[in-house]
């Protein structure tokens, strides 16, 4: 299953939205091929919040988990070189912890314009 929480009310700047997008796009290919998304047992949760700084920055919160999962998660390939770069490259933050059957990316993304 997959569940999404939040403030969905906000806004990204356009100079970013290909980079989020592309981030959003591995974070799932990746999910399907080795995390969360790719077993029975499996669940993604996705949070998303202002992160209430002066950047107008989002902070996305993204949890796999799935049995098995630390087992699979501990290489560096492309994908996730892509990711880091693209967060690099608009200014965000990226941390990801791996525990027992669980994943945890977080994302800080100066991406917010405003509030719809």
């Amino acid at each position: 299953p997959i569940a999404i929480s939040g403030d969905k009310a906000l806004m990204l700047a356009g100079r970013v939205v290909t980079s989020v997008a592309l981030i959003l796009h591995e974070l799932a290919t990746n999910s399907v091929k080795y995390g969360g998304l790719g077993h029975a047992e499996g669940a993604l949760r996705i949070a998303v919040e202002h992160a209430g700084d002066d950047r107008g920055s989002a902070r996305l919160l993204w949890v796999e988990e799935r049995p098995g999962l630390e087992e699979v998660r501990t290489a560096s390939g492309f994908g996730t070189r892509l990711v880091e770069r693209s967060v690099a490259h608009i200014g965000g933050t990226l941390s990801r912890r791996v525990a027992t059957g669980r994943l945890e990316i977080e994302l800080v993304l100066p991406i917010v314009i405003d509030r719809i």
